[in-house]
């Protein structure tokens, strides 16, 4: 049987939630890729589903070692393309690209100066502010007195805090008193930022507190609006998908195609103006409508994202379309395209091979035991 050279894909932080979705989106065209994955941790059951998993160091708590490790698995692989999953991966391959130019036409990402803005909120307000980007009005955390009593005049309660740098949701407040303002303003890793919720509902919500007790379980996610986008390497535009996505606990759980025009002409002229500012790579746009109807933006991702599966079965190829961007690849086409237009995201269940685990921890990469999957 005839050989098929594959395209060699390596994805950082693959035993995320993003790195599943690729796996999934690639499932019916497996036979096409080796796929490797560098992971920190080794008890993730879709490590497993990889053609090679490399155990890395923490990027975030040992970039130099993380570093000189990539740099001997990729001199060593040399793979087509390299994915980051997480927002940490992002700014590493773009600080890499500047500094290794020879390896930049395989690493799928752009500048590291807009990467940082997408990493940062607080940048990724000055970023808007620069461009003309509809950013939810933020403040950082250490503002002056003056400067953060002017925004409070004008945003009032409630306000939403998060950290300057983070992800999935995790340490955000909902602030509705002065007294947590406060509290929040005494570190110098946040930002605060307007509420695009309705603000009545939560008012309505904290006197219901007052004869019903608290409910055990509560949320005050609105439905989110998600625009995602290629940029090629010299500026082509690679498509783009807008989808209105029901949250819970800060992941999708929901997820149906917008169909409003107006949110359609929006988002073309933010990624117009993003790839404008010189950004290659996949681009995520996260947005709400604010109480008055006005889309605005609240955070970028230059990166896949956890809704990437989902956006395939509406058609939506954003995986093939970044290959046929940077590698000049055109992908065969599922079946399961453009069939649908809602789709549900349930959890499912993996066993996890303890064998597996302990062989890549024991030495620090693990190889599938056959080239023929059960996908």
């Amino acid at each position: 049987m005839e050989n098929k050279i594959k395209i060699k894909l390596l994805l950082l932080s693959g035993g995320s939630l993003v790195g599943r979705n690729i796996l999934d989106s690639l499932s019916q065209r497996r036979s096409s890729f080796e796929i490797i994955a560098f992971n920190s941790l080794a008890k993730e059951p879709s490590l497993f589903e990889y053609d090679k998993v490399y155990l890395s160091p923490p990027l975030v708590e040992k970039p130099q070692e993380f570093r000189e490790f990539f740099e001997e698995i990729i001199r060593d692989e040399k793979p087509d393309l390299v994915i980051p999953c997480r927002d940490e991966d992002v700014a590493f391959l773009s600080k890499f690209k500047e500094v290794e130019p020879s390896f930049s036409s395989r690493l799928f990402c752009g500048p590291d100066s807009i990467a940082h803005c997408f990493l940062d909120k607080w940048s990724s307000w000055e970023f808007s502010q620069e461009f003309g980007l509809p950013f939810a009005p933020t403040i950082n955390s250490d503002a002056s007195p003056q400067i953060m009593n002017a925004f409070l005049e004008v945003e009032g309660l409630p306000l939403i805090a998060k950290p300057r740098k983070g992800f999935g949701s995790l340490g955000v407040f909902l602030i509705t008193r002065d007294t947590q303002l406060k509290q929040v303003l005494e570190r110098d890793d946040y930002v605060i930022q307007k509420y695009l919720g309705d603000p009545e509902r939560v008012s309505n919500y904290f006197t219901q507190l007052a004869d019903s007790g608290i409910p055990l379980f509560h949320t005050f996610e609105e439905t989110k609006i998600s625009v995602q986008s290629s940029i090629g390497p010299d500026g082509e535009f690679g498509g783009m998908i807008i989808t209105e996505h029901i949250m819970k606990q800060g992941i999708s759980a929901r997820v149906d195609l917008c169909e409003d025009e107006k949110v359609h002409q929006l988002a073309k002229n933010w990624v117009d103006k993003i790839a404008g500012a010189g950004w290659t790579g996949p681009i995520n746009i996260q947005c709400q409508r604010d109480p008055s109807g006005q889309v605005m933006i609240y955070e970028f991702n230059g990166r896949f994202t956890g809704a990437t599966s989902a956006r395939f079965w509406f058609g939506f190829d954003e995986i093939g379309l970044a290959l046929k961007l940077w590698l000049g690849v055109n992908l065969p086409c599922s079946s399961i395209e453009g069939l649908h237009r809602s789709v549900i995201r349930i959890p499912g269940s993996k066993p996890i091979n303890t064998g597996y685990v302990k062989e890549l921890n024991d030495f620090r990469v693990w190889n599938h035991p056959s080239a023929v999957r059960a996908i």
